[in-house]
């Protein structure tokens, strides 16, 4: 009888197979074979060419993330004493609670990598090894499944009344939105199940069932999941000046009140100054009754992270001294300050249960959510910083927590005969209205005090919420921040003048950042309570000169700051407000400089632009996704050679600036020497777009595009239109007048806001955990929710489906718990299974061998005699294979017998077996895993392997080779060795070659420039092994220098119109990967980022011919608030210049 290495006996052969692909004992066996393998000793290569020496990419630079090692052994701690005012205990049973121990550090000594970890102090628990609570996730510990206490499935799925019912209920609401063919599988595959009953369905009505859901089925969840709907009060001021009489009758009337004395049941008066005005349907959720249900019996609790610890990594074998790591909110200096002030704050009577900090990340945007028209909302959400980055920047994790639907002024306002000064006054009050709802008394008591929370891990702890990030745009930054948008001073960080937006790198504005923060003073208290009284007692408009005068030197607005109550407790408004990098600069910065380049080549010649959409168009793809908008990514290539020298050199100077800071600025994981990468870069930003503006900008006469000249003219058409009632058919002034003159204008927030990232990363982590662009994501699933409604209050039906899918998950998650499978449920698994096995391997090839990949040696290479990339096909790959077979059978063969005359060898049946696609997978900087495909018949065909040695340029300058790949193959070897045949992968490759013209790099701010080896040359076209291979590459054809057809001849390894002269490897090299192995990669001259006399600024003599010709002109702040405003000149000398540009 069959039998399994595990114990297990199978009455026949398929059922033993089917089990051994998920027995757990046979595939650790064959990781542990994989990791033998892994750790044995590689032999030096074989050099097939004189000149190219290989150095191993996988067994010795590839290396896999591991968990860090577990912390020493410590005493066992003392009971905990548990307070009796738990009150949402969920129906398992408490367990022993253990306190926090406070002692010195806890030092984890560093991993494979070079990271090491400091606790402040040990984490709780620390039990013996052995008695670890299968729930609680030390940092060494990965848990597999969460414990549920064991219930029957119609308690489970309760009120659905049978498990087909509720199986058809999760395909509707948990499935694809859409109607698409995976949906329709989906469903065959749900209906077609053997215990799945069609019959469970008649009856049902599963519209009533949706509303039962909103009940409360466990006792520790609210009505609705928590959601409320309320009505917010804002007051309107009338705008009106009281006279005397009215004032002393509203005196009497107050000295009256305040000696009669009010009945008590009678109705609370809401203490809202002005004429009240009612806003309905603020839906809202609390945010205590989150951190409990999360904290308390969210399964995701397994990834939480309750101990802040520095991380500190030093590079292994370096003499280099440790440097700080950034990345996780939980390792950042902000969220150990935070945890080392509770752990001070004093004991509560009778309590010394562990503390610790619920992170909130918060986040809200306004968004469309119709296809065709106007419906807009207003969503937000809230995340936990505890978890891990990586897990709740996934929207399919539903890690974010819909908070609220802010609402938006409605139509009926306009009855009070609101200006936009007005409305704007009004929002600002709508908002801060909304947020007190949610900062409401319990969660002050919260912050404040603690919650006590019996967490899915089984202990007690006290739990103190605190915010750390919210993430918005910047017209939102204004709401929260209570300041003017685009006012006198527009950064919610600091006080910068408007005027000074655009002296990014300069001495004065580092100088601003640090000294001129904003601060919530009782000054700029007392200015908006003064304010308000003038607004709401005295009848003063919200833009009368008389407040304008309080406010406006600090872009102040009278509105009080929801925010503020918190700031006893520690709490900084203005450092919440994180920077943004999806609107700041890939929206923001960017797309201002690549829409006037387009302004600058149609001054030129108008032709450029069609020759620059098509250059676009020919740029390879590259990566997972099939379409790709390159004009972020490529436009070094595409731009080169379309203006003249010198302001070719000075746009590609800038394009390589802004490409090399963005993705510095994206890093997942930043050490110090990286941010000071991101310092210097900062700098010559500042520098380059001074240049572009000064130089290039002011060379061509540039107007509006047409799509901005149409927008000008829609947008004085309706205001002539409301001017003018009476006119049927409006003429725009723009109409008449032709495009306006367009200038490049750099005095805008945004490109102010760039000097501020590198303090934030230290403060906050890296830009990944709070970008917005995580709530544009989640923005699908309210969009995708709103049109499933009937669009008739569709804020409810929202909700409704926020609470129906929420019940659900955790249905699922408990079935699955409980081991009911679940069609369409995710969930991720820790193991050793086969697909995690399969991508701890750095190759992946399929072992297909048909007749449809069959190549038959004889047959191919005659076909093919006139090819010639065929030369001498046969020699070259024999002579590749007989030195990895020697290199395979070194340890079993004695050298003698492995001499080229002795080591034959044969293909079996005379073919090799091609194959359409080979997968790498490998270690990213940021400790990942990650992979990369790679298909010959299409543009992902470039690699990247490691060449030469990177410690000496002499021996090779650049450490990398790049070839492009023209088929993938396996063959079968046979030898006299052994009896069987021996399968051995390799690649045909052609080979580029580094163009040592002009150099690449940070050094020269150009792309590595690469060409492809002659064909005439031995090293044209060869073959590799793909264990040498790193990872795919992006390689871009320089289109400015044309093609030729003299590199090789007509030939299926090249395109028919021939190849380009010269090509583009779409990376940079700075180095300081952590998570790439010593030696796997060159690192940048240290002293390239270090300020010295040579690194003023190159263009400085023009600048300084340029500003000796221009005339100082004052400084317009009304016309600097706009999009396409005017740009004015500094005013400055250049020796004032000549200082100015320094590091932050």
């Amino acid at each position: 009888m069959p039998k399994c290495v595990c114990g297990a006996y199978y009455a026949q052969d398929q059922y033993l197979s089917r089990h051994e692909k998920k027995c757990s004992e046979v595939l650790k066996r064959a990781r542990d074979a994989f990791e033998a393998a892994q750790n044995d000793a590689l032999p030096e290569s074989t050099t097939w060419r004189s000149h190219r020496a290989w150095r191993p990419t996988w067994k010795v630079i590839d290396m896999l993330p591991e968990e860090p090692p577990p912390p020493p052994p410590s005493p066992p701690p003392p009971p905990s004493l548990l307070p009796p005012d738990i009150n949402h205990e969920d129906p398992r049973s408490l367990q022993p609670e253990l306190p926090t121990i406070t002692t010195k550090e806890l030092k984890i000594p560093a991993d494979s990598f070079g990271i090491s970890r400091i606790y402040p102090a040990i984490p709780t628990p620390v039990l013996p090894v052995g008695d670890i609570n299968p729930l609680f996730r030390l940092p060494h510990v990965a848990l597999s499944s969460p414990l549920f206490l064991p219930r029957r499935i119609s308690d489970i799925i309760h009120p659905y009344p049978n498990l087909s019912s509720w199986r058809f209920a999760y395909h509707h609401w948990m499935g694809s939105k859409s109607k698409s063919l995976e949906d329709r599988d989906a469903l065959q595959d749900l209906i077609t199940r053997p215990d799945f009953h069609a019959s469970n369905l008649v009856g049902v009505d599963f519209r009533q069932l949706d509303k039962k859901l909103e009940e409360t089925p466990l006792p520790w969840q609210d009505h609705h999941n928590g959601w409320k709907e309320s009505t917010l009060t804002i007051g309107i001021p009338s705008g009106v000046k009281q006279t005397q009489a009215a004032k002393k009758a509203a005196a009497v009337a107050a000295r009256i009140a305040a000696t009669t004395e009010t009945l008590p049941d009678g109705p609370v008066e809401i203490d809202v100054e002005g004429h009240h005005f009612e806003i309905l349907g603020f839906w809202h959720r609390s945010i205590t009754h989150i951190i409990i249900s999360v904290f308390g019996h969210n399964t995701d609790l397994k990834d939480f992270h309750f101990h802040p610890f520095e991380k500190w990594y030093k590079r292994p074998g370096s003499d280099n001294p440790p440097e700080r790591v950034y990345d996780e909110l939980y390792t950042t200096q902000a969220f150990l300050d935070a945890d080392a002030k509770i752990q001070s704050l004093p004991h509560e009577p009778c309590c010394n249960l562990p503390r610790a900090i619920a992170a909130l990340m918060f986040a809200s945007d306004s968004t469309n959510v119709a296809q065709f028209g106007q419906a807009k909302l207003w969503p937000g959400y809230m995340y936990i910083g505890n978890q891990s980055k990586y897990v709740h920047t996934k929207p399919q994790s539903r890690a974010a927590h819909h908070i609220a639907f802010i609402p938006l002024l409605p139509a009926t306002i306009q009855e009070f005969g609101a200006s936009a000064p007005l409305l704007a006054h009004c929002q600002r009050e709508l908002f801060h209205t909304a947020w007190e709802k949610l900062l409401d008394r319990d969660f002050l008591e919260a912050y404040e005090h603690r919650l006590v929370i019996k967490c899915m891990d089984g202990i007690v702890r006290r739990i103190y919420p605190r915010i750390f990030v919210y993430s918005a745009d910047y017209p939102e930054k204004v709401l929260i921040a209570t300041i003017r948008n685009m006012g006198g001073c527009p950064c919610p960080r600091c006080l910068v003048a408007i005027g000074d937006l655009g002296l990014l790198s300069h001495k004065q504005d580092r100088t601003c950042r640090t000294d001129n923060v904003q601060v919530d003073s009782e000054d700029r208290q007392k200015k908006i309570t003064t304010a308000r009284k003038i607004i709401y007692h005295d009848g003063y408009v919200v833009n009368s000169e008389k407040v304008e005068d309080i406010l406006k030197g600090e872009s102040l607005v009278p509105t009080k700051n929801v925010f503020l109550p918190l700031a006893q407790f520690g709490f900084n408004l203005f450092l919440m407000l994180a920077v943004d990098l999806m609107h700041e600069f890939e929206l923001g910065v960017w797309k201002a400089v690549f829409a006037h380049l387009v302004r600058i080549l149609r001054a030129a010649d108008p032709t450029l632009v069609h020759e620059l959409n098509q250059h676009f168009q020919l740029v390879p793809i590259f990566g997972k996704s099939t379409i790709r908008r390159f004009s972020a990514n490529c436009a070094i290539p595409c731009f080169e050679g379309l203006l003249p020298s010198p302001h070719n050199e000075q746009l590609l100077d800038l394009l390589y600036t802004l490409a090399a800071w963005h993705a510095v600025a994206k890093f997942r994981l930043h050490t110090e020497s990286s941010l000071k990468i991101l310092n210097k870069f900062t700098t010559w930003l500042g520098k380059a777009l001074h240049v572009f503006q000064i130089v290039t900008c002011a060379a061509y006469e540039t107007k509006e595009m047409e799509q901005e000249y149409t927008a000008h003219g829609r947008a004085e058409a309706r205001q002539q239109s409301r001017q003018e009632p009476s006119a049927t058919h409006p003429v725009a002034a723009s109409s008449t007048t032709g495009r306006r003159r367009q200038t490049f204008n750099l005095k805008r927030y945004k490109v102010h806001a760039l000097g501020d990232y590198v303090s934030t990363i230290r403060r906050m982590g890296s830009t990944d955990s709070y970008s917005t662009q995580i709530s544009e994501l989640e923005h699908r699933h309210v969009k995708v929710r709103y049109q499933h409604t009937n669009k008739n209050q569709a804020t409810s039906q929202i909700v409704n489906m926020d609470v129906w899918e929420a019940e659900l998950t955790r249905m699922a998650q408990e079935l699955v718990a409980n081991g009911v499978d679940v069609p369409g449920f995710k969930e991720t698994v820790s193991g050793d299974t086969e697909e995690e096995i399969m991508i701890a391997t750095h190759v992946s090839v399929t072992k297909e061998q048909r007749y449809w990949n069959t190549l038959y040696l004889g047959l191919w290479l005659a076909y093919n005699t006139s090819d010639p990339a065929f030369s001498d096909f046969l020699l070259r790959l024999q002579s590749h294979l007989r030195d990895r077979l020697a290199d395979h059978l070194r340890p079993l063969v004695p050298a003698a017998a492995m001499t080229p005359d002795k080591l034959e060898f044969y293909f079996r049946e005379d073919c090799i077996y091609e194959h359409s696609t080979i997968h790498f997978h490998f270690t990213t900087y940021d400790m990942q895993r990650d992979q990369d495909l790679i298909n010959p018949s299409t543009d992902k065909c470039n690699i990247l392997v490691s060449l030469g040695h990177p410690s000496d340029p002499s021996i090779n300058p650049h450490p990398f080779g790049y070839a492009c790949v023209l088929g993938i193959y396996h063959v079968q070897l046979e030898h006299r060795f052994s009896c069987d045949p021996i399968r051995f992968d390799f690649l045909w490759v052609r080979w580029y070659s580094y163009h040592d013209a002009w150099g690449g790099g940070d050094g020269t701010r150009r792309l590595d420039p690469l060409q492809f080896v002659p064909g005439h040359s031995s090293d044209a076209i060869g073959f590799l092994n793909p264990t040498h291979v790193i990872w795919g590459c992006h390689i871009i054809p320089a289109y400015d220098d044309g093609t030729t057809t003299e590199l090789l001849g007509a030939s299926i390894a090249r395109d028919p119109d021939g190849d380009y002269k010269y090509y583009y490897a779409n990376s940079r090299y700075i180095g300081h990967g952590v998570g790439h192995a010593p030696g796997s990669h060159t690192e940048a001259e240290p002293s390239l980022y270090e300020l010295d006399e040579t690194d003023k600024d190159e263009d400085l003599e023009a600048l300084e011919r340029l500003d000796d010709e221009r005339e100082d002109e004052e400084l317009d702040v009304d016309a600097l608030a706009g999009e396409y405003d005017e740009d004015m000149p500094e005013g400055e000398t250049v020796e004032e210049i000549e200082g100015q540009y320094e590091e932050y």
